[in-house]
Formats: C-alpha cells, sequence, structure tokens
C-alpha cells in the first residue's frame, strides 16, 4: 500500500511540473488542486465528491477536502478551450485529430441530463473527450449545434487538426 500510495504521489508530482510548463497562465494553488482532483478521479474510479474527497493524497480530513471541491466547483471558472489543449498535448498526439461526436441521455431523478461530447480518438480506438455541451432538451441534437461545436474545436486547435 505504501509502494502504491508513493507511486501516485511520484505521478502527481510529474503531473505538477508538467502543468508548470505548460499551463503557467493558472495559478499554483488551482494547479496543485488539479492534481488531486485527477489522483483521487483515478483512485475514486467515480465522479462523487465524498468518493473524491476521500482519495485525496493528503493528510486533511475528508469533510475538508470535500468543502474544498465545492468551493472550487462553486467559483472557479475552468477554462475549457485550455482544458482541452492540455489534454490533447498531455496525449501526445501527432498529426491530424480524428473527431467523434457522441450525445448521451441520462436521467437524474425526473431530470434528463442531456450531453453533447466531441472526443479525440487516441491509440486507435480511444475516445478521450475534449469538449461537451449540455443540451436544454431530450433528444438527438439539431445540425445548427453539432456545427457550432465543430467550429469551436477548430477556434481552439484549427482546422487543419482535423483528419
Amino acid at each position: 500500500m505504501a509502494r502504491y500510495q508513493a507511486t501516485r504521489l511520484d505521478k502527481g508530482n510529474e503531473l505538477l511540473i508538467y502543468f508548470r510548463v505548460h499551463w503557467s497562465q493558472v495559478h499554483e494553488s488551482r494547479r496543485k488542486f488539479l492534481v488531486l482532483m485527477i489522483l483521487a478521479l483515478l483512485s475514486a474510479a467515480s465522479v462523487s465528491s465524498h468518493r473524491l474527497a476521500a482519495c485525496f493524497p493528503n493528510t486533511v480530513l475528508g469533510a475538508s477536502n470535500q468543502k474544498r471541491i465545492e468551493r472550487f466547483f462553486g467559483s472557479y471558472v475552468l477554462d475549457y478551450q485550455a482544458v482541452a489543449r492540455l489534454i490533447v498535448m498531455m496525449l501526445g498526439e501527432t498529426g491530424r485529430l480524428k473527431l467523434v461526436l457522441d450525445r448521451t441521455d441520462w436521467m437524474l431523478g425526473s431530470t434528463s441530463i442531456n450531453i453533447l461530447t466531441l472526443a479525440v480518438v487516441c491509440r486507435g480506438s480511444t475516445a478521450i473527450p475534449l469538449m461537451f455541451r449540455l443540451l436544454p432538451h431530450q433528444g438527438n441534437s439539431s445540425q445548427a449545434v453539432r456545427i457550432e461545436f465543430i467550429q469551436q474545436f477548430i477556434q481552439t486547435f484549427g482546422e487543419d487538426q482535423i483528419e
């Protein structure tokens, strides 16, 4: 267990160094928090805030970590285009990118959550989400919404990056 924890912290340090080099415009405290979140996501295999808080690799109580998560997502606005660029950079994909548009519809109680996702295919068959949009209705997205979504990708990466 101690070896696993040390390996996780080593990966966290590597990721923090990577963020410092490639995401210098983000404040250091935000970079450190994002590293903790990524490590917790990998460990918890869940997006539940209380499960993530329990998996933060620090000595702080889970309840304190959960408040930290809530404050972060309640007050900080992530630049999702910068996140998408960082993901592509970290994947190490070179050349043109194969894109996949997908839509999923979840029910949360009686509320429908309809999400349109744009992902990049890497290593042959794995699709990694880069951008998403919540659709304000059930069912498929319109052609106009899909075109606007692709235009957002082009604005971020350039048309020449699409395979």
